[in-house]
């Protein structure tokens, strides 16, 4: 319809605009700087890890461009496959043939990584309405989204460098879970004005973060505010300052005192005070209150070449249209990725379904990118990670709330403080957080510190579900990678070549084989110390026959051991439940991650209120 072609949103109309701004389409292939001929011999899984995300794309096929009068998928590629890719074989059938023959050395790791780039891009090219789907270059991390002339993202602290970041929660804006729990009042401004010190920021500066943004209620910045606090913040802006780091500040929208929402004026003269502030006091960069068009042209009427950031939900980011913000190149996604909004992410009543539900996070993490990527190729806005990163994979901070719901999912966090299990998997969760987040244009971690912990607190001690928010505990209690030596992006780490450790099943807990009943010595008996048969008198020498199976046949692979004296035998083995546990809850974890980001949301899942 006529009207179609007028509409911006359209999808139509969104990939003219995308190819006006770039020399090419974007195109969905391997990050060979994660897999290469030098580190697909780490993997531990190709198939799990490439094939089984990409073949559920698409309704599990593809076509050629130009098309041959064909369609293909996992099980079956075209003929001219290997050939297509540059690679010299007639094995490469279908997927299952290059995880063969790299195990049986025919084929080389750099012809692998080759044909299963080119099995990426027919994937990519096959799918239709990429340009509104933010995880369809998703390939469990392992893919890139390039696109074309805007592969240099804009940065906030220009060049590579990303922004490392802790924000300073419950200062200004109320967040109990840092302040004191549930029911406890906000800080009062003389708390607010002692809860941060220059030692604070130093120590920041030594870890390797080179930013802090500061959340503040925007009608702080009214001209009819009574200015304590907001002398408040130009007081910590100058102690930020003189630590060496810069600022994000981030325009908080507020009720008024009675509740009700603020009017429209109100809200666009709050934010007209703010961005004139911060411009002011050359901050870094302003997050808005909200993310219109008309509320971004006040903003930046009042601060000239200020990098504004817009509040958005991962979720949203198909939403994005810069051409509405003017073409505004100091233009960037405040994103917020949270995971602990469904009950996907929070639900589960037993140790081994937490287990299970952080080895699910932990691949979460690395399938984050797409969106990363996704929005700075098709909507041409970067994105900052402004909410979400932190080592909880719950909502049990909480849950002495009100309006907290019980799926058991807070009974035994005692479970994890001292265990090797969890410390390994919250290591993983953060380095492959890390690796996703800067991405974009970088990242700012849930908090710094708690308040009023300090005089009996252990720092690093991690003994409540709050202290996997805050930054410095984390840090001390060695879960993060280092951020010091380097200001460029730690893109490059190997944290999502492979899935996370599939040892869900038994925690900390070592299960060694579990044996099965001795042979039959006939009139002797089984000697475990020896393992052999023991005689008053020996027998003559015989074989017993294989084990019968029930329905015919033999117990294949279970050795038996000769009962002559002096058989050295050991008795055959069983697999422990353990095992197959762990291989049902990998099984899970792969199907849940992929139904999840099938498409543009996680419609499928029910959200926490």
């Amino acid at each position: 319809p006529p009207s179609e072609s007028h509409d911006p949103h359209h999808p139509k109309e969104r990939e003219k605009e995308t190819m006006t701004n770039h020399d090419k389409p974007p195109v969905c292939i391997l990050d060979r700087n994660l897999m290469n001929a030098n580190t697909i011999g780490n993997m531990d899984n190709i198939g799990l890890s490439i094939f089984a995300p990409l073949c559920g794309k698409n309704r599990g096929v593809f076509v050629l461009n130009p098309p041959d009068g064909k369609t293909y998928g996992c099980s079956k590629f075209p003929a001219t496959f290997a050939a297509l890719a540059g690679v010299d074989s007639d094995a490469i059938t279908d997927s299952n043939s290059i995880p063969i023959g790299v195990g049986a050395g025919s084929l080389s790791g750099s012809d692998a990584v080759d044909l299963i780039d080119l099995y990426v891009r027919s994937v990519y090219t096959s799918s239709a309405a990429v340009e509104d789907d933010p995880y369809g270059c998703d390939c469990g991390g392992l893919a890139v989204l390039e696109c074309g002339a805007n592969d240099n993202k804009r940065s906030l602290l220009g060049s590579t460098t990303p922004v490392r970041a802790a924000t300073l929660a419950g200062m200004f804006v109320p967040a109990p879970w840092a302040t004191g729990g549930y029911g406890t009042p906000p800080l009062t401004l003389e708390q607010a004005r002692s809860f941060y010190t220059l030692d604070d920021f130093e120590d920041m500066v030594a870890l390797g973060l080179n930013t802090v943004q500061i959340p503040v209620p925007v009608d702080v910045f009214a001209a009819n505010a009574d200015g304590l606090v907001r002398d408040a913040v130009s007081d910590l802006l100058e102690l930020v300052k003189a630590a060496g780091l810069h600022t994000i500040l981030v325009a908080v929208d507020d009720n008024d005192d009675d509740g009700n929402n603020i009017t429209v004026d109100q809200q666009a003269a709050d934010t007209a005070a703010a961005a004139a502030f911060a411009h002011e006091r050359n901050v870094l960069a302003l997050t808005l209150p909200a993310s219109t068009p008309a509320i971004v042209r006040i903003a930046r009427a009042a601060a000239p070449g200020l990098p504004l950031l817009l509040p958005t939900k991962g979720s949203e980011l198909q939403n994005l249209n810069k051409s509405e913000y003017d073409g505004d190149d100091d233009i960037f996604a405040a994103v917020q990725m949270e995971h602990s909004t469904s009950v996907a992410d929070v639900a589960s009543s037993s140790s081994i379904e937490d287990r299970g539900k952080m080895t699910y996070h932990e691949s979460m993490a690395c399938i984050a990118r797409s969106p990363i990527e996704y929005s700075a190729c098709y909507r041409d806005v970067p994105v900052f990670v402004s909410n979400g990163f932190d080592l909880s994979i719950d909502d049990c901070i909480h849950q002495d709330e009100d309006r907290f719901q019980d799926f058991g999912q807070c009974g035994r966090f005692n479970e994890t403080i001292d265990s090797g299990w969890w410390k390994r998997h919250r290591t993983s969760f953060a380095e492959r957080q890390f690796s996703t987040f800067e991405r974009g244009a970088g990242w700012s971690f849930a908090a710094w510190k708690l308040f009023g912990r300090e005089e009996n607190d252990v720092v690093g001690a991690i003994d409540s579900p709050a202290k996997l928010l805050s930054l410095r505990d984390v840090a001390a209690a060695g879960l993060i990678p280092s951020l010091t030596g380097t200001t460029t992006s730690t893109t490059n780490n190997l944290s999502c070549l492979n899935g996370p450790i599939n040892d869900a099943a038994i925690g900390d807990e070592t299960h060694p084989p579990s044996p099965a009943p001795p042979p039959d010595c006939g009139n002797g008996w089984w000697n475990s110390a020896t393992s052999q048969c023991d005689y008053w008198i020996p027998p003559e020498d015989r074989v017993v026959p294989p084990a019968a199976v029930a329905g015919g046949g033999t117990l294949a692979g279970v050795g038996v051991a000769s009962t002559s004296s002096g058989s050295s035998s050991a008795p055959p083995t069983q697999i422990g439940v353990s095992a197959m546990a762990g291989g049902a809850v990998a099984a899970l974890v792969c199907m849940v991650v992929w139904r999840r980001f099938r498409g543009t949301s996680d419609q499928a899942y029910t959200m926490l209120r």
